[in-house]
């Protein structure tokens, strides 16, 4: 799929403002935010087309309401380029057994994969239009902080979703004016979604069901979604070296620690060895209003 990266990439620019400007103006540069794993080739021609040639190309290239579906507000990924070069939805990969055709477990993994992508690009977009992320409390937060934020804000229905539902009560984390009145109105003039397409019973889920959580570790936010097995193992665990299990990990924002509890020497951890490694995490600013 590398030969198509390209195509989206221009789709990309062409459906999104925010996003071409800084195609034109930083190139590769760009792409940093993005998960495409582009060969040689393919990271040459956006450095050396000119400005205006650039331009050009990004103009007459198509971009049809279903693929404006994927590209919106997210990251590009590999599903993403799967789904718009094929032209179907992101699904598990079947496979023919003696009982009929069922997914594979990769075809999971990499489904929900794609779920948490979606959904931490959603979650970064949010943060930079709010000011806040939905959490209660201050960081580095608790684990009740983290446990409201999972039921009330980043729920499975609409009415407990902030990501796809601008109405609901954020007064726990969202109290920036003189009065509940007015830091409600700041907010929904802030609020610039839905962020997430479709339902949060699908969005918030697994493929093999299971929920996404937000979870912590140390100074560090984080997806986690128990896996294939649908059981939750501690964070600290799932982001050891030597972790063998199925949760899958994605880094959503490092804050920053105080000066005086700064460690000396960090641990060695690293994202389960069923998650995508992630070196753009993003860091959510100390003050946020």
């Amino acid at each position: 799929m590398k030969s198509r990266n390209l195509e989206v990439i221009l789709k990309k620019a062409a459906s999104d403002e925010e996003f071409r400007e800084r195609l034109l103006k930083e190139r590769n540069g760009a792409l940093i935010d993005h998960e495409l794993e582009l060969d040689s080739d393919e990271k040459a021609i956006p450095n050396s087309v000119p400005e205006e040639q650039l331009r050009q190309m990004i103009s007459v290239t198509p971009v049809s309401e279903r693929e404006m579906h994927y590209l919106g507000r997210r990251i590009l990924t590999a599903g993403i380029v799967t789904a718009i070069v094929l032209g179907v939805a992101v699904t598990c990969a079947p496979v023919v057994t003696a009982m009929g055709i069922r997914p594979t477990e990769q075809g999971y993994v990499s489904a929900t994969r794609s779920r948490m992508a979606d959904l931490k690009s959603a979650l970064i977009y949010y943060h930079s239009d709010i000011g806040y992320l939905p959490i209660p409390g201050q960081k580095p937060y608790t684990d009740e902080d983290l446990a409201k934020a999972n039921e009330l804000y980043l729920g499975n229905t609409f009415a407990t979703n902030v990501l796809v539902n601008p109405d609901i009560d954020v007064s726990g984390f969202f109290n920036s004016g003189s009065s509940v009145e007015e830091a409600r109105e700041k907010y929904r003039r802030r609020w610039k979604g839905p962020y997430m397409d479709g339902s949060p019973a699908d969005f918030m889920i697994g493929s093999t069901g299971g929920k996404i959580l937000l979870d912590r570790h140390e100074y560090r936010l984080i997806l986690h979604h128990p896996g294939t097995d649908n059981l939750l193992e501690a964070l600290g665990v799932a982001l050891g070296t030597d972790y063998e299990g199925d949760d899958l990990t994605r880094d959503l924002f490092k804050m920053r620690a105080p000066v005086a509890e700064t460690p000396q020497s960090e641990p060695s951890i690293k994202e389960s060895s069923n998650s995508e490694p992630d070196e753009n995490k993003a860091v959510a600013p100390e003050s946020q209003d």
